[in-house]
């Protein structure tokens, strides 16, 4: 009875979906701040190959940690988990916290306010941007005259998290998980109202186009250029920005979309969930179409004559 008795005792949470992605982080910060004789002051650093060979540790300190889906447990002798258990709880409010904070760039100037941040023109992110910028806008005469990177800490956060769900949704390595980078003209709007706002792209304020009421990206420059914003000095300006398009669906136009259509039941996980955003063709470019504002980030601004 005795033996039982101690083999029963656990502590068993079910972590939050914010954590999915970083469990094995999640798991090695619990670990860094177990201290107890039982467990042993060191244990080895935790990555997902070494998890069975740490776990076999815990079970030899009369312990054990095992992952069910999103639930956590840790078990052993009832007088270790007596002692874990109040900190544990206090562990993973502190844990939980640090997994929400987002990281911003590393070239970022700060993360205080919001800022454009002149590129040079030697830097990656420079060339990046205006060959792109110079593949896809054609044969115009169009030329660069500054390229900014947009610097906005809550605009990044928001997007920052929309990516995260995205991940995790369909996978880190799926396509439907990452981000593209996309153009877009903000036609008679100032793109400081968007890089300098709390709302970044808007979508009350958007013109009900081919595919509805959304914000319009393309894969193109030159399509982008129809839109650019002329400042008064003549020069022009349009963002080139990452968007997290997910699973779009391709559709033909249709003025009276506000929000993307409805997936089959085939391609639905749950009943009623809509596809992340629209695509569709026009003037021989490729568009996609999102309806919500946190889907897109205003990384660049591009200025040009």
């Amino acid at each position: 009875t005795t033996s039982s008795m101690q083999t029963d005792a656990k502590i068993s949470l079910r972590m939050p979906l914010a954590l999915c992605d970083d469990v094995v982080a999640f798991i090695k910060e619990v670990l860094k701040k177990v201290k107890t004789k039982s467990l042993g002051n060191k244990m080895a650093e935790l990555s997902p190959e070494h998890f069975s060979t740490m776990n076999e540790k815990l079970v030899k300190y009369g312990g054990a940690l095992a992952l069910n889906g999103e639930e956590l447990v840790l078990s052993g002798h009832p007088v270790l988990i007596e002692k874990l258990e109040k900190k544990f709880w206090l562990w993973l409010k502190e844990i939980e916290s640090l997994s929400r904070q987002i990281h911003y760039p590393t070239n970022w100037q700060q993360n205080s306010k919001p800022m454009l941040q002149l590129l040079d023109s030697g830097s990656s992110d420079f060339q990046m941007v205006i060959k792109q910028f110079n593949a896809t806008m054609g044969s115009t005469g169009r030329q660069v005259v500054s390229i900014h990177r947009v610097e906005n800490p809550i605009l990044y956060e928001r997007f920052a998290l929309r990516q995260r769900q995205m991940k995790q949704r369909y996978g880190k390595e799926s396509e439907h998980g990452q981000d593209v980078m996309l153009y877009h003209g903000t036609g008679g709007a100032d793109p400081e109202k968007i890089w300098n706002g709390s709302e970044g792209f808007d979508t009350r304020f958007s013109n009900s186009g081919m595919w509805g009421q959304g914000i319009y990206f393309a894969t193109n420059a030159k399509y982008s250029d129809d839109y650019a914003f002329n400042r008064e000095d003549g020069a022009r300006q349009m963002f080139y920005s990452r968007v997290s398009i997910g699973q779009w669906k391709e559709m033909s136009a249709d003025r009276s979309l506000r929000m993307p259509p409805v997936k089959s039941p085939r391609s639905s996980t749950v009943p009623g969930e809509m596809y992340d955003s629209v695509r569709g063709q026009t003037n021989n470019c490729i568009v996609y179409i999102v309806y919500l504002n946190d889907y897109a980030y205003p990384e660049f601004l591009i200025t040009y004559i």
